[in-house]
């Protein structure tokens, strides 16, 4: 029931016997592969194939390869580097979508079906988690080159992902380490937003969710705001594709537990819950879902959303 929502992590460079046997038994609907899962190309295109072969419709396999610092093949023989955000955002936009045709064509080629860039936050503060990964510091520069960005992955049939909504870049603190607190309203947020909706409109991609707190919006992480995911993403502005969760392992949401989060963020809008250090949260999840009837019964009419929305994603493969 909940597994089908869930994007899981591996812990190494093979499929163990538990991971195998979690895919299996709760068909999730997607892997995500790190640093620590990849150790060639060869060795990452088998993985990927094996993952898709164990179950059908196969699950998304996802990556983050925004370039720069956040770069998860940097390491590997015969791979050249990507470059950053900010450096994409210096060039042309015919070169701007050359390279991430040529970026989307090489992933596709390992084997990935989504990958989670490019950041689209609007950064008005010195923050610590964006540094380099955005395209510019002005709504023009960061439409400018997310249109290029997108248009070369769509023509390669690659999914991207506009992250981390409604936007990171109030904020000084890192949603890894705490929970951010932006203390803008929602008139404040109209640039930004504006950002989000006119990318989707015109190249239809998934959207990240940001663990940030708006209190004078509501006064819960955006990731559970049913405030923001339903009334103001899809029915304000219009969003009809698959919405993901930032990692629920993030130090941003500590003092919920497993089962709350997806609960919560699934209440709110969430299609698909990210799940990135391993089984350990995503088993506790389920186990609490298991348990508490009240909850399944809550949640029936988001579950058949959260699974209509990810099974159209993965038609679109």
């Amino acid at each position: 029931m909940l597994g089908s929502c869930l994007m899981i992590a591996l812990k190494g460079t093979a499929l163990l016997k538990k991971e195998r046997e979690f895919i299996l038994r709760n068909q999730p609907a997607g892997v995500i592969l790190f640093k620590r899962n990849i150790e060639s190309l060869k060795q990452v295109f088998k993985l990927n194939q094996k993952i898709k072969a164990l179950i059908k419709p196969s699950p998304l396999i996802a990556i983050d390869m925004e370039g720069g610092r956040v770069n998860r093949l940097s390491d590997l023989k015969g791979f050249k580097a990507w470059p950053s955000a900010k450096e994409l955002g210096k060039k042309t936009p015919q070169e701007i979508f050359l390279t991430a045709k040529k970026q989307a064509h090489q992933l596709k080629e390992l084997g990935f079906d989504i990958n989670f860039a490019p950041v689209v936050d609007l950064p008005l503060v010195d923050s610590l988690i964006l540094k380099t990964r955005t395209f510019g510091k002005k709504a023009s520069s960061i439409l400018r080159a997310g249109e290029a960005f997108l248009k070369g992955f769509q023509e390669e049939g690659l999914i991207s992902c506009l992250k981390h909504f409604p936007g990171h870049g109030g904020v000084f603190e890192d949603s890894h380490e705490s929970l951010p607190v932006d203390k803008r309203s929602l008139g404040e947020l109209s640039a930004q937003l504006s950002i989000f909706q006119k990318l989707f409109k015109k190249y239809p991609s998934c959207i990240m969710t940001a663990h940030i707190e708006f209190p004078e919006i509501e006064k819960i992480p955006a990731t559970f705001s049913k405030t923001f995911l339903t009334q103001i993403l899809r029915k304000r502005l219009g969003f009809q594709g698959l919405i993901v969760s930032d990692d629920i392992d993030m130090k941003a949401l500590k003092t919920f537990s497993p089962g709350e989060t997806c609960f919560f963020a699934l209440k709110a809008g969430c299609d698909m819950i990210l799940s990135c250090q391993g089984l350990d949260k995503p088993l506790k999840a389920i186990r609490y879902f298991e348990r508490q009837i009240q909850k399944k019964e809550e949640l029936k009419k988001e579950l058949k959303r959260a699974r209509k929305n990810i099974l159209k994603l993965k038609k679109q493969l």
